[in-house]
C-alpha cells in the first residue's frame, strides 16, 4: 500500500508539473497570436523571445493586453504561486507529510486539487487562443496535425536579439519564394533581417547573396550608425524606418483584402 501510494503521489506531481508547462507555453502562444497579422517566421521569433522571459514578465504583458478579466488575472496569480512552489519547494514544504504513510493521502489530495485547478486554467487559455486563431482564419487542429508529421519534436529556433540601435551595412532587394520583392537588411554582425509588423525580424532562410540587388536610392548611404530597427507605429505594418541619410525613409504599409484581412505588405524608399 505504501509503495503504491508513493508511486501515485509522484505520478500526480508529474501531471501537475506537465500542466504547468502546458499553461506557461499556452500563455506565450496566446500572447503571440493576439498580435495581429504576424508571419509564421515572426511567430517563431516571438516564441523564442518570450521563452527568455520570466513568468512575472509574461504576466505584465498579459495585463497590458487585457487578455483576461479580473477573475482570470487572479487565477493567473494563483497559477504563478503554484508553478514556483512545485518547481522550487514543494517536497521541502511537504517533507513530513510525505515521510509518514498515514499523512501521504493528504499530499495526494492536495496534488489532485492542484491538477483540477490547472486543467481549468489550461482549457481557458487554449479556448482563448482557438477563438483568436479562428477569427484570423487559422485552424489549431491543422497546425497540430502538421507538427505531428515530424518524427521527433523540432527544436525551438533561436534568434538574435535586436539592440535599441544597430549599425546598418546594407539594404537590398530580394525576390522571395512567393515571387514578391522584400527588403533585406544586413547588420554589422552580418546577420540578415527583413521587415515585420513593427520593424525588423531576423531572416533565417538560406539565401544566395548574388540574388540580392542594390536599391538605387540607397547608394552611398552606408554604413548607417545608430539605426533604430523599431519604429513608432499607428498600426501593425504601418510605419516608417528612418534611414538617417538625405531624409530617406523606408515606408511599410499593409495590403488588405475585401474582408479587411491582412494579405501582405508593400514597401518603398523615399524622402
Amino acid at each position: 500500500m505504501e509503495e503504491s501510494m508513493t508511486k501515485e503521489i509522484f505520478a500526480q506531481f508529474g501531471c501537475a508539473v506537465y500542466l504547468c508547462q502546458c499553461i506557461e507555453k499556452g500563455i506565450m502562444h496566446l500572447l503571440i497570436v493576439s498580435t495581429p497579422n504576424i508571419t509564421r517566421d515572426r511567430y517563431d521569433e516571438l516564441l523564442y523571445e518570450k521563452s527568455q522571459l520570466t513568468f512575472g514578465q509574461l504576466k505584465r504583458e498579459i495585463k497590458q493586453m487585457n487578455l483576461f478579466l479580473s477573475d482570470g488575472l487572479i487565477q493567473i496569480d494563483r497559477f504563478h504561486e503554484i508553478r514556483d512552489r512545485l518547481a522550487h519547494s514543494y517536497w521541502w514544504d511537504r517533507a513530513v507529510e510525505f515521510s509518514k504513510p498515514e499523512l501521504q493521502p493528504l499530499v495526494l489530495k492536495e496534488l489532485i486539487e492542484i491538477i483540477e485547478f490547472l486543467e481549468i486554467l489550461n482549457e481557458s487559455a487554449e479556448l482563448k487562443a482557438r477563438n483568436i486563431l479562428s477569427k484570423n482564419g487559422a485552424n489549431l487542429e491543422e497546425l497540430v496535425t502538421e507538427m505531428l508529421k515530424f518524427e521527433s519534436t523540432p527544436p525551438m529556433r533561436k534568434f538574435r536579439k535586436l539592440g535599441k540601435t544597430e549599425t546598418l551595412l546594407m539594404i537590398s532587394k530580394y525576390r522571395n519564394a512567393n515571387g514578391g520583392e522584400i527588403p533585406i537588411f544586413e547588420l554589422e554582425d552580418h546577420t540578415l533581417w527583413t521587415v515585420c509588423e513593427n520593424g525588423l525580424s531576423q531572416f533565417q532562410k538560406d539565401i544566395n547573396r548574388n540574388e540580392l540587388f542594390e536599391i538605387d536610392k540607397c547608394r552611398d548611404i552606408f554604413p548607417i550608425r545608430q539605426f533604430n530597427p523599431r519604429s513608432a507605429i499607428s498600426a501593425n505594418w504601418h510605419y516608417d524606418l528612418d534611414l538617417k541619410r538625405n531624409g530617406l525613409k523606408m515606408k511599410i504599409r499593409p495590403v488588405v483584402g475585401d474582408d479587411n484581412r491582412f494579405i501582405t505588405f508593400r514597401w518603398r524608399v523615399e524622402k
